[in-house]
């Protein structure tokens, strides 16, 4: 043991100096990734709150699907219930036409005659007045010739 005690407390203060180097970079990259870690965890903080939202839209999508059905079916019963009342009552609105079809004609024939008619007592009058004027210069001719 000729070797000198102070040498090995000189090379070990310069191992404890690069060892406490080394434990500082440790420390700062530990701080780094305990940085790191703390920003994932915002981060998935921030998704699973979207994802939050997204699964409540989804229920409100899965919602609105659900009553589309339901209207889809209830319109589909609606236009059955229509096309079933058409077919029973088609055959009454074609005699209805029919009727008014009928109707129509003897209302224009009807007008035709109540024409013809107020034609004949339009001449009439005319001739009756005529036949007034007529009596009333007779009438007055005999009155002067009494006078």
């Amino acid at each position: 043991m000729n070797e000198d005690p102070t040498k090995r407390f000189d090379d070990s203060d310069d191992r404890l100096n690069r060892l406490i180097a080394m434990v500082q970079v440790m420390s700062a990259d530990v701080q780094t990734v305990r940085e790191d870690v703390q920003d994932v965890k915002t981060r998935l903080t921030s998704v699973e709150s979207r994802l939050t939202t997204l699964e409540q839209m989804g229920a409100d999508v899965q919602d609105v699907k659900t009553r589309l059905i339901s209207v889809e079916s209830r319109l589909m019963g609606l236009e059955q219930t229509v096309e079933d009342r058409l077919y029973d009552t088609r055959p009454m609105w074609e005699g209805v036409q029919v009727q008014i079809t009928g109707l129509r004609e003897e209302i224009e024939k009807s007008f035709r005659r109540l024409g013809h008619k107020v034609e004949r007592m339009g001449n009439e009058v005319a001739e009756l007045y005529a036949d007034h004027r007529d009596l009333e210069e007779r009438v007055t001719e005999i009155e002067k010739k009494m006078s």
